[in-house]
C-alpha cells in the first residue's frame, strides 16, 4: 500500500477516509493470513507464490490441476 499511497493527495475529498478504510481491510487480509501485493492495494494471495515468499513457507498449498 505505501506504493498506492505515495502520492500526494492531500486536500482531495475523501483522500484520509479512503487511507484509513484501505488500511483497515489490510490488516483485516493480513490477520486472516492473506499475502499482500505492495504496488496493488487491491491484489491480494492465499496459497499461491506469492503467499509462500511472503509467509516464508517452503511449498504453496495449490498445484498444479491434473489434465
Amino acid at each position: 500500500m505505501g506504493w498506492f499511497e505515495a502520492r500526494d493527495r492531500t486536500g482531495e475529498p475523501g483522500a484520509e477516509l479512503a487511507r484509513r478504510l484501505r488500511r483497515c481491510l489490510a490488516s483485516a487480509l493480513v490477520a486472516q493470513g492473506l499475502a499482500p501485493l505492495a504496488e496493488e492495494w487491491w491484489h491480494w494471495s492465499f496459497g499461491d507464490q506469492r503467499w509462500a515468499d511472503h509467509h516464508g513457507e517452503p511449498r504453496t498449498r495449490y498445484g498444479l490441476v491434473p489434465d
